[in-house]
């Protein structure tokens, strides 16, 4: 018979007393995987150790001596773990002295509102709420990559305890006839270019008359083997290898930080992924000086990429890192996982994707262009959303704690939405391509394909230029803004450039929406801005399948996408010509993706996370 959590119910939990057991049996009923990396078990809370069961004989509180000398100390550490102590200052008591075990009885009916599971290893335990499901039923779930303190579950075996107070029970056991199933739903996740390997498996205890279910979690590493050089080769690598640099540039950051004399605060506004200020990065700095912040703060900036800088611009990169006590970043940058900077500087991510479709960071964990365990996005201390739906999303993303994620919108919508902005834009537009003036633009800005800006490229085959030409007819001009990581330009011929444009080096990527009368994309973040305008979008995923088993999406694809999904180009043309293109679901998109639509995302981003102002809910 289930026990209930009846908050309120007159029944009680006899006090805890030293040697003394939770009198409950918790049941694994079903292990789940879901988002790829979130394991969640179902338990059942059901009968009494001290009664016999149809599958579990009663079982002598004795039985348990050596399980609660541990239990007993991972409690201890998972407590100080709850107040923010070190857990490793708690002593262990290695070889208690002998108890005379005695089981804590729980009373029907009785308040298990505050149950809580704890995790637990060894000597090691970590507590996680107990979901109720009702009827008996608990949810424990876990995001592997992020057990704890930003890290990924230890290597260990690792059992669930319920804990109620200060009491604790035994370790949760599996229905026996599940047990041929826990192969099924073990996990390899292989990164780091097939060169590392983090794995999870389950297996039962060898206890003979109560197996408890065991989670066992290891982290592997292989070598990758040493060139054959000579001694010539051996002194270059080692004073020009990989090590001895970071050790220099770690070396340049401590002097440079340690010789830093700032009369007011240094914010740094820094990218690694492009030459010069864009996006949110652009539009925080713009009302930081257009509000006279710059007298209260010295505002800096450094642009490059990092796969054509030259070492000085290296060194005058670390060096600016280290005098910065904000550091603010828009995409992947590669030096916090370099650097060892200083914990008191303040890291945050005005991340340049509004949302996407794809699966990054953590969320592929294990996938094509899977992160390390160790990685960059782990050093935020706060990263931004437009949304609060979008808080968990990311908090997967980066392998962060969801309350670091904070939803103060994008900046660069600001300008984007402002009639000054939009006036701009299209005057701009106008100017650059009197040619499209009367005609109607419909824009193709896709994603890339491929791992990422060294190997990125689009498949133009897919396109059939000449049909496309031919619909285009004379009221229609086809703009292709590419990725900017794409370094092979539109295969536009002669014949069709009075009908195609390529816009990929406009220099206004976000204005150039406002010109656009239907948008097609794919699997691009462009989307999230074009969705505000509230004009017809289309979705060309030729390879969603492929896409979806390669990278994986955050969501069900054809569902969320803000319009018709077309998988040929075929499709694309008759969805085109019909104007079918479920309109629908641009409203949906728009409630699920922005808590605000406004011109005020830059001045919460600086309210909220440089001025330290956020608004208490």
């Amino acid at each position: 018979m289930p026990l209930e959590d009846t908050n309120g119910a007159s029944g009680v939990v006899a006090p805890a007393a030293q040697g003394t057991l939770l009198d409950f049996d918790a049941v694994v009923t079903s292990i789940e995987w879901h988002e790829n990396i979130h394991l969640r078990f179902i338990l059942e809370l059901s009968g009494r150790l001290t009664a016999d069961s149809p599958d579990q004989p009663a079982m002598p509180a004795s039985h348990y001596e050596e399980f609660f000398s541990e239990a007993s100390n991972a409690l201890e550490k998972a407590q100080a773990r709850d107040r923010g102590a070190d857990a490793t200052k708690v002593g262990e008591n290695v070889a208690p002295e002998h108890r005379s075990m005695q089981w804590n009885p729980v009373a029907p009916g009785a308040d298990l509102t505050g149950l809580r599971f704890m995790v637990m290893g060894g000597h090691s335990g970590y507590f996680y709420d107990a979901v109720p499901l009702g009827d008996g039923l608990y949810s424990l779930e876990i995001n592997v990559t992020n057990f704890w303190d930003r890290k990924a579950v230890p290597n260990g075996s690792w059992m669930i305890v319920p804990v109620l107070d200060n009491s604790f029970g035994v370790p949760a056991r599996i229905h026996l006839e599940y047990a041929d199933r826990l192969p099924e739903q073990s996990r390899n996740y292989v990164y780091n270019q097939n060169f590392s390997a983090y794995t999870v498996t389950f297996r039962l205890s060898e206890d003979d008359l109560r197996p408890d279910l065991h989670t066992l979690t290891y982290a592997f590493a292989r070598g990758r083997g040493k060139p054959k050089v000579g001694y010539a080769g051996r002194v270059k690598r080692k004073l020009l290898g990989k090590d001895n640099r970071i050790k220099v540039l770690n070396g340049i950051y401590r002097s440079t930080r340690a010789s830093r004399r700032p009369d007011k605060p240094v914010i740094l506004l820094a990218s690694e992924a492009r030459t010069s200020l864009g996006g949110n990065l652009e539009a925080i700095r713009d009302r930081l000086l257009e509000r006279g912040l710059d007298r209260e703060f010295t505002i800096t900036e450094n642009c490059m990429l990092s796969t054509t800088r030259s070492i000085q611009e290296r060194i005058r990169q670390v060096q600016m890192i280290a005098n910065a006590d904000i550091l603010i970043v828009d995409d992947y940058f590669a030096s916090l996982g370099v650097l060892d900077i200083d914990p008191k500087t303040e890291i945050i991510q005005a991340w340049h994707a509004g949302v996407g479709f794809k699966s990054v960071g953590y969320a592929r964990f294990g996938n094509y262009g899977s992160p390390v365990l160790k990685n960059p996005h782990r050093y935020y201390d706060h990263a931004i959303v437009g949304s609060k739906n979008l808080i968990p999303v990311y908090a997967d993303v980066f392998g962060i704690e969801e309350s670091a994620i904070v939803p103060t919108g994008l900046p660069r919508i600001d300008h984007f939405l402002s009639e000054e902005g939009k006036s701009k834009a299209l005057r701009e537009f106008k100017a650059a391509y009197p040619q499209v003036e009367g005609k109607r633009l419909i824009l193709f800005g896709p994603t890339f394909r491929g791992r990422g800006m060294k190997d990125a490229y689009y498949d133009y085959s897919r396109i059939d230029f000449d049909a496309l030409y031919e619909f285009c007819g004379e009221d229609t001009v086809f703009g292709f803004r590419m990725h900017h990581f794409v370094t092979e330009p539109v295969p536009i011929k002669p014949e069709h450039k009075d009908r195609f444009i390529d816009l990929t080096h406009y220099h206004d990527g976000l204005g150039l929406l406002h010109s656009a009368d239907v948008l097609i994309s794919d699997y691009s973040s462009i989307i999230y801005e074009y969705s505000l305008l509230d004009r017809p979008m289309l979705f060309f995923a030729y390879d969603r399948d492929l896409y979806s088993a390669t990278r994986g999406f955050h969501r069900d694809y054809d569902e969320a996408a803000p319009g018709k999904v077309c998988l040929t180009f075929d499709d694309l043309l008759n969805a085109l010509k019909n104007e079918d293109y479920e309109l629908e679901k641009a409203a949906q998109f728009r409630e699920e993706n922005f808590d605000r639509i406004d011109t005020h995302s830059s001045d919460r981003f600086i309210d909220w996370l440089i001025l330290g102002k956020q608004p208490q809910e």
